[in-house]
């Protein structure tokens, strides 16, 4: 009887590892032979990465994975933005098994334990629902158990860049929130301009000029109570969709705005008062980001960084500690995760995960630009626009250059080259 009741069991335990060994191999061919897109559902570019790069890690974790794509519970990530909707993953994984193959199956290498995978993904997103997708055809670092619905949205809409907010809140204005243009549309003949004390905006090249209502009083005062007409590149905005410039008032200072071509304007104030010193505004697809003076001791310049989505509730940008934020000469965000900072002590940095980590920024001029008068006198980064998707760095000589040509100043024009660290040489013009 007893050898019965064992003989039974075995029958049972035999079968049951059969049913579990043939549920698990068709789960592991599954899993090999239908990537997905992977799909998430999030409020804010930045929460969609980090919750598609959690999923792509988890994915990969478990049983149900076959032991060539297995990775360990430790992991970890970068995800720098490559231009447009574009995203470089980064991935280093502590693997769970010994399997030089799972380096293979993903593109990657092995060292000593870890895995090194590389992939280029481009993001898009509908309403709440983003996905990232390769442009090759075959299997992706990217399978998702996704509900069959979300599957139905993967083929629309394209977005810029990962957002990236601080974390302390600040107060708001009066007015209520507003819908930021997804994007602006800037020219040279769209600029400001003076005349008897009074400031005005054009967009056809002083064909038509608008009066900006107390603009003068606000935006050039300075803080002995005289006026400068003359404001540092970057920190106005002026486009059809989208006018800005920092605004001191004299108990507040803030943003002043106009979403439809000067018609109507508005003033956003922000939490800390400042003073008028070098500005910068920055416009992302999602965000509005603002640098000004808030504290002058000691002769220096403390700078602050707050960023809104809607022009009413502001926060403050938190850098890493040891970022220089005094005498800053440019700060340029060119999405919600990329920004250029300048200053005098700190020199010139980038940060690709918004502004938790920078690293410096490498410029290269020709040899006949490095001996002009004994050296460069090109030093001070003071401004970055794009055009036509390509980025732009102005170099200006300091304060004690001298370097002229036709008797008029000189600075230096340069391009982003292949990474976002460098910039290359292109030409020298007049200071405008």
């Amino acid at each position: 009887m007893n050898l019965k009741k064992w003989g039974l069991a075995v029958m049972i335990y035999i079968a049951v590892f059969f049913v579990v060994a043939f549920f698990q191999e068709q789960r592991w061919n599954a899993f090999r032979n239908n990537p997905v897109c992977q799909v998430v559902q999030a409020n804010t570019k930045r929460k969609a990465l980090h919750k598609i790069a959690r999923k792509i890690a988890t994915y990969y974790q478990g049983w149900q994975v076959p032991y060539d794509y297995r990775v360990g519970y430790e992991y970890d990530i970068s995800m720098p933005w490559q231009g447009e909707n574009r995203y470089k993953f980064n991935y280093i994984f502590n693997t769970a098994v010994n399997n030089r193959s799972i380096g293979q199956n993903f593109g990657g290498s092995m060292f000593d334990g870890s895995m090194y995978a590389t992939k280029t993904f481009y993001l898009h997103h509908t309403g709440n629902h983003w996905w990232i997708q390769s442009n090759e055809k075959k299997e992706e670092l990217v399978k998702s158990k996704s509900v069959k619905k979300n599957k139905k949205i993967a083929k629309k809409a394209v977005v810029k860049s990962i957002d990236a907010s601080g974390k302390r809140s600040l107060s708001s204005s009066n007015h209520s929130a507003v819908k930021l243009p997804a994007t602006i549309t800037h020219s040279k003949k769209m600029q400001y301009f003076t005349q008897n004390q009074t400031m005005f905006v054009t967009y056809d090249n002083q064909k038509t000029k608008i009066e900006v209502p107390n603009g003068y009083q606000q935006v050039f005062l300075t803080v002995n109570n005289t006026y400068n007409e003359t404001l540092n590149p970057g920190s106005y905005i002026v486009t059809p969709e989208f006018t800005a410039f920092v605004a001191y008032r004299a108990k507040s200072t803030g943003l002043l705005y106009s979403l439809d071509e000067g018609k109507h304007w508005e003033f956003s104030q922000f939490k800390y008062e400042g003073f008028r010193g070098n500005a910068f505004i920055s416009k992302t697809s999602d965000k509005v980001y603002v640098t000004y003076a808030t504290d002058e001791s000691l002769g220096t310049e403390y700078y602050l960084t707050v960023s809104s989505g809607d022009l009413k509730n502001w926060e403050e940008v938190k850098y890493q500690k040891k970022l220089d934020q005094s005498n800053v000469s440019l700060v340029y965000w060119g999405n919600d995760h990329l920004v250029y900072y300048a200053s005098k002590l700190g020199g010139f940095n980038f940060s690709d995960d918004g502004g938790q980590h920078f690293h410096p920024v490498t410029l290269e001029f020709p040899d006949n630009i490095n001996n002009i008068t004994g050296g460069n006198p090109f030093t001070v980064p003071t401004y970055i626009y794009t055009n036509q998707g390509k980025m732009y760095l102005i170099m200006k000589q300091d304060q004690n250059g001298d370097y002229a040509r036709n008797h008029h100043l000189m600075q230096a024009v340069l391009t982003q080259n292949l990474e976002l660290s460098s910039f290359v040489y292109q030409r020298q013009q007049a200071e405008k």
